[in-house]
């Protein structure tokens, strides 16, 4: 069952906690700012407010994030641009009927998601390692040729890395967390947040949640199933 994603900004993690578990929420992870709960078929991020600091693009672009306001608008200052907007991360997640290892070696390894997703991917495994992405657009026809950079790397529970090159900067900062389901098998979960401040970047945005979506599932397929569109 797919599931549905919201996300909460909260000034209490652990009373909002309690407050949802009155409701039947579990909680599927939880760190010192977020925490995942989940009912039925709808997933909750709650996460804290306050000051995030981000440095996802190159050395010279850092960029500062604030949550200050109930409303979640985020406000965010940089040495290249000044700008307000209220759009959210893009979110899913998957749960894949698979052991933990096996599905962060899917999706973390020297040639990235060549098996079932990309078609010429290198990732270097380390801290500020270069990521080469190659892709076919089975909707467009297209192929779509990206770099990015890895910022973090614990192994199997967390890589985050910057994509969606543009001139000296990138655009796009990806998390994709990975934790074992007490139902059994593995989460993954992605949080895709992205620089938009034109209409063009905003179908950017709209096309990578839809292409998130349809990665995970194809990931799905080759690692319960050995399904691959590609073989």
């Amino acid at each position: 069952m797919d599931f549905s994603h919201i996300t909460i900004k909260v000034n209490d993690l652990s009373k909002s906690i309690e407050f949802y578990s009155k409701f039947g929420f579990n909680v599927l992870f939880k760190m010192d700012d977020q925490a995942l709960i989940q009912n039925e078929n709808v997933n909750i991020l709650l996460r804290m407010f306050g000051e995030n600091e981000i440095s996802f693009y190159d050395e010279n672009y850092v960029e500062k994030e604030v949550y200050n306001d109930p409303s979640g608008t985020k406000i965010e200052f940089s040495n290249k641009r000044i700008q307000k907007y209220n759009y959210p991360p893009t979110i899913a997640a998957k749960l894949i009927k698979a052991d933990l290892k096996k599905v962060w070696d899917t999706f973390v390894n020297p040639n990235g998601w060549d098996e079932w997703f990309t078609n010429g991917m290198t990732m270097v495994l380390k801290e500020e390692g270069k990521m080469k992405i190659r892709w076919f657009d089975q909707t467009y026809g297209e192929e779509v040729l990206d770099e990015g950079i890895i910022h973090t790397l614990i192994e199997h529970n967390k890589i985050v890395f910057s994509w969606n090159k543009y001139g000296d900067i990138y655009k796009s900062m990806v998390t994709m967390r990975f934790f074992e389901a007490q139902i059994g098998g593995t989460w993954i979960y992605v949080e895709d947040e992205n620089l938009v401040t034109n209409e063009e970047e905003f179908k950017i945005k709209l096309d990578c949640a839809v292409g998130w979506g349809e990665m995970l599932t194809l990931a799905k397929f080759w690692i319960e199933k050995g399904i691959s569109i590609f073989k």
